[in-house]
């Protein structure tokens, strides 16, 4: 788990480079969250409902701290099946 000022500084952190990656006039058709669990953060794509009302998830990245070290674990490669990417 995240002490509550690392998580803050993450937050701010991913924010602004979610506010920079999505384009204003695309904010009703796709978007972008993180979620914490542990001592990992996943940057999810979200892609609004083609039909009712659930928005369809993408798994972008996933970042773990280990030993004060940041890991790429997992990234969108992976999902289309390049498993090239690995721990760094």
């Amino acid at each position: 788990m995240f002490d509550e000022f690392t998580k803050k500084r993450l937050e701010n952190i991913l924010q602004e480079y979610i506010g920079k990656k999505i384009p204003e006039h695309l904010n009703n058709q796709i978007r972008m969250v993180y979620k914490f669990r542990g001592n990992n953060v996943t940057l999810i794509e979200e892609r609004e409902p083609y039909i009712g009302t659930e928005w369809t998830q993408f798994d972008i990245a996933q970042f773990r701290l280990e030993s004060n070290e940041w890991k790429l674990i997992r990234t969108i490669q992976e999902c289309f099946g390049d498993n090239t990417a690995k721990a760094v």
